[in-house]
């Protein structure tokens, strides 16, 4: 399966040393890990995937771009979360990940798509059933 968004789209979205420290539990670590990275990412991606299914074949493929926003978001929400989140530049991340959440409630319960004028293409929950044609007659089956 094709990752949502890609660890440079993280990497892209803060700081250099921000990235060391919350992809690395060693201080003195000096390369950002990007295994970590992309471990956040699929934690995301299965989060917008259990909230989309409902209506929306999952994976996504093509990957539309509110979807590998909502990737990133809640990838580096995963990543702040290793660390812990405490007030100041951390509520921002806490808060678009709030944000993030509410809209993939509201995908699922119809109330927001994904792409705008898209239909959702996700199998139909109707139960369909057939019969078939009578062998035998009540008035048959009374002479057993």
């Amino acid at each position: 399966m094709m990752a949502y968004c890609l660890s440079a789209d993280v990497q892209a979205s803060l700081d250099e040393r921000v990235l060391l420290w919350l992809t690395n539990d060693n201080d003195a670590a000096t390369t950002v890990d990007t295994d970590i990275i992309d471990e956040a990412i699929r934690d995301a991606d299965a989060t917008i995937d259990a909230y989309c299914r409902k209506r929306y074949t999952v994976p996504f493929d093509p990957v539309p771009d509110k979807v590998r926003a909502l990737s990133r978001t809640i990838a580096i929400y995963t990543l702040y979360s290793r660390k812990g989140i405490n007030d100041g530049p951390e509520q921002t991340v806490r808060d678009n990940y709030k944000d993030a959440i509410a809209f993939l409630k509201d995908v699922s319960a119809g109330r927001a798509e994904i792409v705008e004028g898209s239909a959702p293409t996700a199998p139909s929950n109707r139960v369909s059933a057939r019969s078939r044609t009578k062998i035998f007659s009540e008035s048959d089956l009374e002479k057993f």
